[in-house]
């Protein structure tokens, strides 16, 4: 078995990864090895969070983001907040109406995905790939949802902005 030195970090781009798959699951005799390429995950993995601040970087990432859509709700006017670690957190809505809970979080879940912006039920989940790029997209993309829901909220008409089928809890 050939001792290769199999590093994620270099694969940018889709080429990359399917070069990287190919050299590291494949013998030299063109026998294929599926095997190596999770150990060779694992191992580059491993030493990237050995070398670079992972964890510093994804608990920051999402304590920004928290601060960033908390000042929103604040300028909005939208009593919601998020809950949880910066790692792992979930932005939920704060009415006590039940009926218009559901409307407001479909609304606003309707909106993100309008924005290119993809939660499951509001959890959000940072990671070490989230940059800078990233950060100020996603607040754009909140502060335009958060706008639309405020607006909603001030008229009323949950029915004529929502979309698609309501939210419900799993």
């Amino acid at each position: 078995m050939a001792n290769r030195s199999l590093d994620m970090r270099d694969c940018r781009y889709e080429a990359d990864l399917q070069r990287w798959l190919a050299e590291a699951a494949v013998e030299a005799d063109g026998r294929l090895q599926p095997a190596r390429i999770g150990c060779g995950w694992g191992e580059s993995t491993i030493g990237v969070y050995r070398r670079e601040p992972v964890a510093q970087h994804v608990w920051d990432f999402g304590a920004r983001l928290r601060e960033g859509v908390h000042s929103l709700c604040r300028q909005l006017g939208v009593a919601a907040r998020f809950w949880g670690t910066p790692y792992r957190q979930n932005f939920r809505f704060e009415r006590p109406d039940p009926v218009v809970l559901q409307l407001e979080r479909t609304l606003f879940q309707q909106e993100l995905l309008k924005q290119g912006i993809l939660t499951y039920n509001g959890v959000m989940l940072p990671s070490y790939a989230h940059d800078e790029a990233a950060l100020e997209r996603t607040l754009a993309a909140f502060g335009a949802a958060l706008e639309i829901v405020a607006r909603t909220a001030e008229r009323g008409d949950w029915d004529r902005m929502v979309e698609i089928p309501p939210l419900i809890d799993l």
